[in-house]
């Protein structure tokens, strides 16, 4: 094909050809692998002519919506200040919906399995919809060199391949000896400049979770815009601690080749995947999406503030809600002389423009005020920089492509204008991929022409997009931001993997139940065990008794789950009944028997200590029961009874002589009291005297006698509870239900512990105490406690409030009142102008779509973000009367709870979406 032929079929004028010939217009000679000190850096070798060009590319955490950008932004600025001639640095954000479904055959049982593959379906079909978009950050940085004193006649890529296959034979050429020297200090030279790289990631430009791409990475990256082999064939590599180390080639099996292999570029473009060039757009086979190519004409005003300028492209694009684009920024070396010359001749002209015919000419007028202040700047030291902004807009046909490019280019207020790129898309589209020297926008050859802005470097600033939604988890519950919606997670656990605590607040009707539901199958999806604590409250037509025998919020889920739901008025749990560690190691035993001695410490001073004023007596017992604690758990014949029970099981004749808190009031004694001290005998008796108030009290039976249910082999354990009718019931009551989470959580390497209505229980001080310590002390179990209240309040006056307030690091709000706004600022310091968003009217729960909304607060990151029910998860927690019974229906009607729990989902959701009642099925 001829260059006029070829000129056409570029331009679109033979639309039925592929691209032609394309390996003369990319660069790509190698993938390297430099390794030194056992660390590796790996680069995108291209060469044109004398130059060879080192790419090295990087993934980073963008910066969140509400977190600073100053520090970032002052080193990108010292970056482009100090950018050389011939190199580049290019940011990239990509927005794609696309969705791999993740296999459930790692989860724990079939009714966990059909949670699991309802929630992916709700995901893909969010992502179908383009509800759902997936944004990755990708920096690349440039290293050049001029190859001329290399070997100038053949071209660098030859002699990377003469020097490799030299190998095959000894040294014996004094001329390959010189030629590999300098090819082994250019490479010494890319692996310094690998390394820089990788510091300025950090230590200049602060970006979080930075990473080098390795050779599959970069390979993949290739792959995704391309296609052709989907594995990286091989790469070159070289081991630079050897003192004169070989340049090889390795498959990706680690094996030496031998001979010549093909060249990368033919093992990217294949006959099938030649992308299709047109008049105005490309066909990728790769994506099987049209692209067309937007550049910037006119650049905004100047920026209302810092914080403006950083954001300003993220509040652009996310206003507009669209997915599967490119957005490429590219900085390039400007000459400070040719800018303020250009820049000289520019205002001289305007003037002369201004003064023509004696007439002042506004606008001729201002921009040569603009132009003079731009001198002024770089007099300053704010050096100009090119840049190259281009946004890749991809479509499965043209109607949407050219609905989407409208769109795009109408979001963008004046005075800033977009241009499509018409004559060469092809170009343009091989500059955005790192195998290519050209710079964005500027084409040189039978092409000519540069549309880079040349820009102060501060107000370059504002032409790259850092900002974005930080999702550091990779389990927990996931939310789809309201800003750009992206999917995050509220993880129950930090970027540690430690467990944190956490509350749920909202009003009535705000979702609280659907969402908590989620976060307790998602923890289940990992293995924990779930304790929790719910309040069924009687309607104005049931008895007390009725209200027992129905189900609370959570019953019908705990049974599709396997789990078990107790009431704890009817049950007995012995409080001093140890946890089976058998199957820990002896160090881990050890440690969950220290932390059991302690809940039982903490407990028993609840039980003993509730309402004691006298300070000098509270110390006193503190010590007398700790002292009696200890001894009580040495005690031989204590330990044998343990034992005896452990093995014979619940309900055995060993069980019902297992040791209670009987046993427990007859060792607290004056044997326990130190140097005959009257203060700790007062203990002594004093604690006797509460002891035996519970014992023989109302509520004995359930805390004194050995546990009449195993609580302990269950994977979900729920405790439906009445309101409490006395103060003593209820710390009676919560104490109990409180020691068998920690029990549970003390056997299992990962629990939950989830208080319903927290606001009513944490009134009682004895309660609120002993929940105060499980937040501060159980993490090192493996357990986290989950709260739920409409009042923020509770959490700041109740008995405990240090602790709890200290220990909820997971904070999330739904629609509140509008009354409420001081309380999570004084409580959480929760920004004004982001919790005021919870007021809107529009912040609510939305049934037809079975959605709601939450601002989720993770560590000072706030995000507002829509949680997306799954069918099954919202018909399980469905709890109106009618809801009920229509669900009890269903599972009458199909005996296999699967089938049963699926197709009332679905009924479910139709009925909601359409109004439908529940009973046409």
């Amino acid at each position: 094909m001829g260059l006029a032929t070829a000129i056409q079929a570029l331009r679109g004028d033979i639309p039925t050809d592929y691209l032609p010939a394309i390996e003369n217009f990319l660069d790509l000679a190698k993938v390297v692998c430099l390794r030194k000190g056992g660390h590796d850096i790996w680069a995108i070798a291209n060469t044109q002519g004398d130059l060879t060009q080192f790419s090295f590319s990087a993934s980073y955490q963008c910066i969140h919506t509400n977190e600073a950008h100053e520090p970032s932004m002052a080193g990108l600025l010292s970056v482009l200040k100090g950018l050389a001639e011939q190199e580049k640095l290019t940011f990239s954000t990509q927005v794609n919906s696309h969705f791999e479904a993740s296999p459930a055959d790692h989860l724990p049982n079939p009714a966990a399995q059909l949670l699991w593959l309802n929630k992916d379906s709700t995901r893909r079909n969010l992502a179908h919809s383009k509800q759902r978009k997936q944004i990755t950050y990708r920096i690349d940085s440039t290293f050049t060199v001029d190859g001329a004193a290399v070997d100038s006649e053949n071209g660098v890529e030859k002699f990377f391949s003469k020097v490799i296959r030299r190998w095959e034979a000894l040294f014996t050429d004094a001329e390959y000896e010189r030629e590999y020297d300098t090819l082994l200090t250019l490479f010494q030279s890319a692996y310094r400049a690998g390394i820089e790289f990788e510091k300025t990631l950090y230590a200049t430009l602060k970006l979080d979770q930075a990473q080098l791409y390795d050779g599959d990475r970069l390979w993949h990256l290739l792959n995704q815009a391309i296609g052709g082999n989907s594995a990286l064939p091989y790469y070159l590599f070289v081991d630079l601690d050897d003192p004169h180390p070989e340049i090889l080639e390795f498959n990706r099996a680690g094996e030496k080749l031998m001979g010549q292999p093909l060249a990368l570029l033919s093992q990217l473009f294949t006959d099938e995947n030649f992308p299709r060039a047109h008049q105005e757009h490309l066909w990728l086979p790769a994506r099987q999406q049209y692209c067309a190519i937007l550049g910037f004409e006119d650049l905004p005003d100047e920026f209302t503030s810092p914080e403006h300028k950083y954001r300003w492209l993220w509040d652009c694009l996310i206003s507009l809600d669209l997915s599967d684009y490119d957005l490429i920024t590219q900085y390039s070396y400007a000459s400070v002389d040719g800018v303020r010359k250009s820049l000289q001749n520019y205002t001289k002209q305007q003037l002369r423009t201004s003064n023509k015919n004696g007439q002042a000419d506004q606008t001729a007028v201002v921009t040569s005020e603009e132009a003079m202040e731009a001198q002024r700047l770089i007099q300053q030291g704010d050096y100009p920089v090119y840049v190259g902004v281009a946004i890749l807009v991809y479509a499965p046909d043209l109607d949407i492509l050219r609905d989407k490019l409208t769109l795009i280019r109408k979001g963008f207020n004046r005075p800033t204008r977009l241009f499509q790129e018409r004559d060469y898309v092809w170009r343009i589209w091989l500059q955005t991929l790192p195998i290519k020297l050209e710079l964005l926008w500027r084409c040189t050859g039978f092409v000519t022409g540069d549309y880079r802005l040349s820009i102060n470097a501060s107000a370059a600033l504002g032409l790259v997009n850092l900002t974005g939604i930080v999702n550091q988890a990779e389990t927990g519950t996931e939310f789809i931001s309201i800003q750009g919606g992206v999917p995050f997670r509220a993880s129950l656990e930090d970027e540690f993997g430690s467990p944190r605590h956490g509350v749920v607040y909202g009003r009535t009707a705000s979702g609280k139940s659907v969402l908590v539901g989620d976060m307790l199958v998602e923890a289940a999806f990992t293995g924990a065990q779930i304790t929790s604590m719910d309040l069924v409250v009687p309607s104005e037509t049931e008895t007390a008794e009725e209200t027992q025998k129905t189900s609370s919020t959570y019953s019908a889920l705990i049974k599709f789950l396997g789990g078990t739901e107790f009431d704890p008025s009817r049950e007995a749990s012995n409080i001093l009944e140890l946890p089976d560690l058998s199957h820990f190691s002896i160090q881990i035993q050890q440690e969950r028997r220290d932390a059991f001695g302690e809940s039982i410490e903490a407990m028993m001073q609840a039980l003993v200590l509730d309402g004691v004023t006298d300070s000098g007596l509270a110390t006193q017992v503190e010590f007398i029961l700790t002292t009696a604690i200890a001894r009580f758990y040495r005690d031989p014949d204590i330990l044998e009874r343990i034992e005896t029970a452990q093995k014979q099981g619940i309900n055995s004749a060993g069980w019902l002589a297992y040791p209670t808190l009987q046993d427990f009031y007859e060792r607290v004694n004056y044997s326990l009291v130190q140097n005959d001290d009257e203060g700790q005998r007062q203990a002594v008796n004093f604690i006797r005297s509460a002891l035996m108030s519970w014992i023989e009290g109302a509520m004995g039976k359930q805390i004194a006698q050995p546990s009449s249910v195993d609580f302990f082999h269950t994977p979900y354990l729920q405790f439906s509870c009445l309101k409490p009718s006395s103060e003593k019931k209820a710390r009676i009551l919560g104490l109990m239900i409180c020691n068998i989470a920690q029990r549970r959580a003390l056997q299992c390497s990962r629990s939950i512990f989830y208080i319903d209505e927290a606001s009513i229980w944490l009134e009682y001080a004895g309660l609120a105490k002993y929940v105060g310590v499980q937040m501060a002390t159980a993490r090192k179990s493996g357990l986290t406690v989950i709260l739920t209240t409409q009042d923020p309040v509770i959490i700041e006056t109740n008995a405990a409030s240090a602790k709890i307030r200290t220990n909820l690091s997971l904070r999330i709000t739904g629609r509140i009142n509008g009354d409420d706004i001081d309380h999570y600022q004084r409580i959480h310091r929760t920004p004004e102008a982001i919790i005021s968003e919870n007021v809107a009217s529009t912040f609510k729960a939305d049934r037809r779509r079975g959605t709601s909304q939450w601002l989720v607060d993770g560590d000072r990151r706030y995000t507002h973000g829509r949680y997306f029910a799954s069918p099954i998860l919202v018909g399980l927690l469905a709890n109106n009367k009618e809801q009920v019974i229509a669900r009890d229906r269903f599972f009458e009607q199909y005996p296999n709870p699967l089938e049963a729990a699926a197709r009332w989902g679905a009924h479910f959701q139709t009925c909601m979406q359409q109004g439908k009642p529940l009973e046409d099925f």
